[in-house]
């Protein structure tokens, strides 16, 4: 009972959250899009995205976006 107290708590899910990876792919009708981000504290600090999609601007933009 102690352990899930602990883990019930709000700063415990949310201030203490350790550091993770996790990953998002969708199939569209016009490519296979990949997101992966980088989690720290609750926080993304990094992301990254990566496609099959034929029009690789699509794909530099959005990183463009994620890394600022």
């Amino acid at each position: 009972m102690k352990i899930y107290k602990e883990s019930a708590d709000w700063d415990w899910r949310f201030g203490q959250t350790p550091e993770f990876k996790n990953s998002f792919e969708k199939k569209f009708a016009w490519a296979l899009v990949d997101f992966m981000f980088d989690v720290e504290q609750g926080v993304i600090v990094n992301g990254r995205c990566f496609s099959d999609c034929l029009i690789p601007g699509y794909i530099d933009a959005i990183n463009e976006i994620l890394l600022t």
